[in-house]
């Protein structure tokens, strides 16, 4: 078992109430760069107008009046994030293309099916029922040259 002999966690309540009002003003405001941040890289990899001058680094820092470290901390997360999410785009695709494919097959096999009972429907009008044995009925003629019957046969396991 491993143990924590130090630890820097800040709990709320063993600290005074203005500077926990600090904490949650200075994590509000960097939270709110990142959003910016992000939505201005959407827009410039959208439009390929940039809704900024210069770097977005210093764009943030003058948008917010942060030092150096959080304005570029809040950019690095934005570029993480955008990396992210286009390795989880490819996965999607494949997801995707495998459902589409799975679907296809049903639909082919559905089609398939329904093509077998048209033309066994066909044969018993014309009167020469040709049944397909793996759809499972079999024919019983209720009155002779008339009628006939489709039963299905069960399958005991």
């Amino acid at each position: 078992m491993k143990k924590c002999y130090f630890s820097n966690r800040i709990y709320k309540h063993t600290i005074p109430h203005d500077l926990n009002q600090e904490l949650f003003h200075s994590l509000r405001l960097y939270n709110r760069a990142m959003r910016t941040a992000y939505a201005w890289q959407t827009k410039h990899l959208r439009t390929g107008s940039k809704p900024y001058e210069g770097s977005l680094h210093l764009a943030i820092k003058e948008q917010f009046q942060m030092d150096d470290y959080y304005a570029n901390s809040a950019v690095q997360q934005v570029n993480a994030l955008r990396t992210s999410q286009k390795e989880l785009q490819a996965l999607y695709v494949k997801q995707v293309d495998s459902v589409v494919q799975s679907i296809q097959k049903k639909l082919k096999n559905e089609r398939s099916k329904l093509t077998a009972l048209r033309n066994m429907k066909q044969s018993i009008v014309d009167g020469k029922p040709k049944l397909h044995k793996r759809m499972g009925y079999r024919v019983h003629q209720t009155a002779p040259g008339a009628v006939y019957a489709l039963h299905p046969v069960s399958i005991s396991p």
